[in-house]
């Protein structure tokens, strides 16, 4: 089984596929290239970066490109059957397992999700806000105005450090 670590890009003395080509090596000056030669076809290759998490999987390795990545092969039957390339997935040197994320990864995604939601509540409530405004809101279109404002403070005082947060629902849904 091949692992090639840590692919950067390089030049060459020979540009054996000519110019307009960007080639990349591992730690052990081997090139990409001729490597991927190396690879069996009856094998699942795996693009992973320094700290294991799983960028690309394909079981053709021309299909990788690697640039600042590690790849390597495994026996289709050691990768788990829902694992994918979507960030949630690493490779500790032996095995692939589900991504454990730590207190501040997790914070920082609870801080870009609260952020998305207050966006979306922003672009609900100006319609309706403009029409309580002008005094053409009908009373269902009060009542949503109302909800959408509670479902913005609540969302809001979200401790995002809590290591399970309740998200309010979205009104109208």
């Amino acid at each position: 089984m091949q692992h090639i670590k840590n692919l950067k890009r390089y030049t060459p003395e020979e540009l054996f596929l000519g110019e307009n080509v960007i080639y990349l090596q591992d730690d052990n000056g081997i090139d990409w290239y001729a490597a991927q030669k190396l690879f069996s076809p009856d094998t699942v290759k795996l693009a992973y970066d320094e700290s294991g998490i799983i960028c690309a999987i394909n079981s053709d390795v021309s299909m990788l490109w690697p640039i600042g990545l590690s790849v390597i092969e495994l026996n289709p039957t050691k990768l788990p059957k829902r694992c994918l390339a979507n960030g949630e997935w690493v490779f500790d040197g032996k095995k692939v397992s589900q991504r454990i994320y730590s207190a501040e990864e997790r914070m920082a995604s609870a801080e870009a999700r609260k952020n998305e939601l207050l966006a979306s509540a922003g672009k609900a409530v100006a319609p309706l806000q403009d029409a309580v405004d002008l005094d053409m809101a009908t009373e269902a279109e009060k009542a949503l105005l109302a909800d959408w404002k509670k479902y913005r403070v609540t969302v809001n005082r979200l401790d995002m450090s809590a290591p399970e947060i309740n998200w309010p629902v979205v009104p109208g849904l």
